[in-house]
């Protein structure tokens, strides 16, 4: 298929009267490069010689090319230099660029008005389809092979009438792509149906070439028209003079590659075959391309197609228009090594047991090497401290980390000093005045570092460094807390398991509406009050001493709110300045209150036994008489107030945060961000078998939103052993009344059946429901996922095919991957 782009090419070059000698297709720098590359092999061993460059016959042009896009576009998505380069120069006189121009834009109109008949046909031929002639099973696959269609050519219709409306101004043309910036999504779900649709082509491509041996050229022409649309506004800001002209069109050029790479991500990552995680929790596709491994562990030496996400590096080798999972890093483990000259460069990544394998990449130009070292920096620039897990000591190392902070904090000076040495100042907010902002910096509390370690230090592999837990700073009675807490339980993973009222405001189950007596600044004064009583008791000799970190977050808080957040509900005259407060200093509330839930967590039997939980749960009573006051604040009114709304919201925030560090501080050796798939939905011991095993294994599950993680108790912390993609699993067959069963689907025609055998028939059906509910949610979200990709308000059940039997969860997956 001759791309649109060279067709508009050939048509300037014949409508303009000047020749235009086109630029030679970058030999001279090919010749640079591969001159670069011959001496940079040289420096190489020789074992490194025989490294297989073949790409299974194809390479990332190739793939492209088969989508029906065009690869010039796609593989410069990824180019923070392209947005510039573009509008830089042009190579041409003032008369020859406007005939050019004129040319260009005389080609566009012609083409777009062609594009837009083709597309208004595709409703005729819809309609061939949907008759009785046509084989059944063509005709149930009608919706699919049309998705997004008439929405397209809805939106192209106006489109096209505001091309002519231009009438040769560049920018009202730019501004006709730019106002229509939210309508491009359409065609991301467009794109990313684009592997379903060639299947539908496939199979039935002897009865389409013949009754309709134009449909599948005429379906395949919106796959490039954002590609043209690029392409022409390129040389149209390339022959432009006009500097305003020249702003105008590069915003529409950056508008219109937004949904070409969102749907560049959805097809690469849908390609990849056999990940064990799915790979959409992982964040944004940063960067994709094929990368020779020439050295790295046991792995072959060979061409890679290499795709880094925000919080992983993924290995694949091209298999037709699927991408076979190889291995894949998680960005907390790489990091960059030497960076040879030529294109070569080093990832160091951390191994299970702590010690470091290079794996040596070579890219096929100069210009794609440093796109990844730059990309690669970055991301090692933000994790540029280490990511230690909370409270955690390592062996060979004298300082000790707390509550996630990167800065390392001696264990020698006091209490008092250390809180005052790693003090720093929250956010100043529009709502506070200057005598406010003199207090903090006179009185300041630290900021919590955990929020920003909650996604980087969280998951950390401890196979590679020994850690032995310890409660907080060292003192005289540490050592009685960590004896005490080696002989207990695992810590819980939901700060629910102790403190159910937390749970019911946290899912919005429960509003208060009852009046307190007492005004918000009385209840501070009141709080402080006791909170200082609480800190008093402990220098007391005779009194039982709870562990330091404890103490040490009493203070913070203490600190806080006598100089930061009394002063400012004293001098708020309304609910909504009151409620304004919170907002203002939900930074250091999040932290604090966060830092403090998971200490009173981890030590709640430790205080239970020595009768003083309830003393301490003093912030945590005060924390729901937060939520009491506000809620009354918000039940008053009919209408919402966004300032209470953003109290509440931030403090509900504080929970969800408590649970993220819950679960990721006390499950080790995740391969993946736990904290990314918080919170706990369901979790309890139970006997585990799966095909293969012949023994039950005693296991602790943990259901979380995207999967049911088996975890193997120890004294202290759990360990990770697996994870079921609930998108993968379909409810089995009852066996007994302790025992249920799972189907995972591990590839299109393979599953696999595990076992679960609870403690209790009432457990039992505890997890049935809570997998169950959770299977009907997924159900759900896929039905509006369809909904959204086929561009319908309404799908009827048949349209839906097997989606909304929970049972048959995982057909539904199916489904959706190949949609």
């Amino acid at each position: 298929m001759l791309m649109a782009s060279f067709s508009a090419g050939a048509a300037i070059a014949s409508a303009s009267p000047p020749k235009r000698s086109p630029p030679s297709p970058h030999q001279p720098t090919k010749s640079l490069e591969s001159q670069e590359s011959v001496n940079s092999d040289s420096d190489s061993s020789s074992d490194e010689d025989d490294v297989n460059d073949d790409t299974d016959s194809k390479s990332t042009g190739g793939y492209y090319e088969d989508m029906g896009l065009d690869a010039t576009v796609q593989e410069r998505l990824y180019d923070a230099e392209t947005s510039d380069s573009v509008s830089r120069h042009s190579d041409t006189s003032l008369e020859t660029n406007a005939l050019i121009i004129e040319a260009e834009l005389k080609f566009f109109l012609e083409t777009d008005s062609d594009f837009l008949k083709s597309l208004q046909s595709l409703s005729e031929d819809r309609e061939r389809l949907t008759s009785t002639d046509t084989p059944s099973l063509l005709r149930g696959k009608v919706i699919l092979l049309f998705s997004q269609i008439k929405a397209l050519t809805e939106m192209h219709t106006k489109l096209h009438e505001e091309f002519k409306d231009s009438d040769g101004n560049l920018k009202k043309l730019s501004e006709a792509i730019i106002s229509r910036q939210k309508e491009y999504e359409k065609y991301v779900y467009f794109m990313e149906n684009i592997p379903v649709v060639d299947n539908i082509l496939e199979t039935h491509k002897d009865y389409i070439k013949q009754h309709m041996p134009q449909l599948s050229e005429k379906l395949r022409k919106p796959r490039m028209r954002l590609h043209y649309y690029v392409l022409t506004f390129e040389t149209l800001c390339k022959k432009s003079s006009c500097p305003e002209e020249k702003q105008a069109l590069q915003r529409a050029i950056d508008v219109l590659k937004i949904p070409l790479k969102k749907a560049d991500s959805k097809l690469f990552l849908g390609a990849v075959v056999g990940s064990p995680v799915d790979l959409s929790n992982f964040g944004d596709l940063l960067r994709h391309s094929d990368l020779t491994l020439r050295k790295g562990g046991d792995l072959p030496r060979r061409v890679y197609h290499v795709l880094m996400l925000k919080t992983l590096i993924l290995l694949t080798v091209r298999n037709g228009r699927n991408y076979n999972y190889v291995t894949s890093f998680r960005m907390d483990q790489v990091g960059l090594g030497t960076q040879e000259r030529g294109t070569i460069f080093d990832l160091k990544v951390r191994g299970p047991r702590g010690h470091k394998m290079i794996y040596v990449f070579k890219a096929k130009n100069i210009n794609l090497q440093q796109q990844w070292i730059n990309d690669l920096k970055v991301i090692v620039k933000d994790r540029s401290q280490p990511s230690t897990p909370r409270n955690s000591y390592i062996e060979g190392d004298n300082d000790i980390r707390f509550s996630g902070k990167r800065n390392r904090i001696s264990r020698e000076p006091s209490t008092e000093k250390t809180v005052s040495n790693t003090s720093s100042l929250p956010n100043a907010s529009s709502g506070w005045d200057e005598s406010d902002r003199s207090s903090l910096h006179e009185n300041s509390t630290p900021r919590s570092g955990r929020r920003r370690a909650i996604r980087k230090s969280s998951s950390m592999n401890v196979k590679s460094q020994m850690v032995r837990q310890h409660s907080g700073f060292s003192s005289d009675g540490e050592g009685t807390w960590s004896r005490r807490r080696m002989v207990d339980q695992p810590i819980p993973l939901n700060v629910w398991t102790n403190f159910p009222q937390l749970k019911d405001f946290y899912y919005q189950r429960v509003s208060f509406s009852r009046t307190s007596a007492s005004t918000p600044a009385y209840m501070e004064k009141e709080y402080i009050e006791a909170l200082r009583n609480i800190l008093g008791t402990v220098l007391d000799e005779d009194v039982p001493k709870p562990p330091p970190s404890i103490i040490t977050l009493l203070r913070h808080i203490v600190d806080f709110h006598s100089n930061v957040f009394l002063p400012m509900i004293e001098k708020a005259s309304s609910r909504i300045e009151v409620a304004q407060c919170f907002v203002d200093c939900s930074e250091i509330l999040r932290g604090c209150y966060s830092d403090y839930f998971v200490e009173l967590t981890r030590h709640y039997d430790e205080l239970r036994h020595e009768n003083s939980l309830e003393t301490f749960m003093c912030p945590l009573d005060h924390f729901m008489n937060y939520i009491k006051m506000l809620s009354t604040y918000q039940h008053r009114e009919k209408d919402a107030i966004p300032p209470v709304q953003g109290a509440l919201s931030m403090l509900r925030e504080c929970v969800s945060d408590t649970n993220v560090l819950l679960l990721t501080e006390n499950v080790k050796g995740a391969p993946f961000d736990l904290g990314e798939h918080a919170p706990v939905l369901h979790e309890g011991p139970a006997k585990v078998r799966w095909t293969g095993i012949m023994m039950r294994q005693d296991y602790h599950l943990v259901l979380l939103e995207s999967m049911l993680l088996l975890l193997e108790p120890y004294c202290s912390h759990y360990r990770y052993v697996d994870a079921l993609r609930m998108d993968t699993v379909g409810l089995g067959p009852t066996l007994d009344k302790l025992s249920f069963q799972l189907e995972v689907r591990t590839a299109a025609t393979k599953t696999l059946l595990y076992s679960f055998r609870t403690p209790s028939p009432t457990v039992k059906e505890q997890w049935l429901k809570a997998i169950t509910d959770l299977l009907r949610l997924q159900v759900e979200r896929l039905k509006e996922k369809q909904k959204r990709r086929l561009g319908m308000n309404k799908v009827n059940e048949e349209d839906m095919m097997t989606v909304g039997d929970p049972n048959r969860v995982h057909e539904n997956h199916v489904l959706e991957t190949e949609i």
